[in-house]
């Protein structure tokens, strides 16, 4: 039965009505594969995106509080989460000067 069955199968799959299913599913994964690519980068980009926006309001708001940031604070800042960029927006507005920017950036590991 076995070899009957294998035998039929490969006779069903050397056909052009299967080789045109084949290729109808190969098209439809490439199509869908496509599809979820594009979403995953527009999802991607909207995170970076959001972190950017996040980041630069984090720094204008810290210089309105702090005065002008050291460089080696920017780059603490840079390496912040978009999370991490949203927590310090909000602490900021308890920041009385540079050293509780400094202070909460230690807490931070960064």
């Amino acid at each position: 039965i076995m070899t009957t069955f294998a035998n039929f199968r490969d006779f069903w799959r050397d056909t052009p009505a299967f080789q045109d299913i084949l290729q109808e599913g190969r098209e439809e994964g490439l199509q869908e594969g496509r599809q979820e690519g594009r979403q995953e980068g527009r999802s991607e980009g909207l995170d970076q995106g959001r972190r950017q926006e996040a980041h630069a309001l984090a720094v204008r708001q810290l210089q309105h509080r702090c005065g002008p940031l050291a460089a080696a604070t920017n780059a603490r800042i840079d390496g912040l989460s978009l999370p991490q960029l949203e927590e310090l927006s909000l602490a900021l507005l308890d920041f009385q000067g540079p050293e509780d920017l400094t202070r909460w950036l230690q807490e931070q590991g960064s």
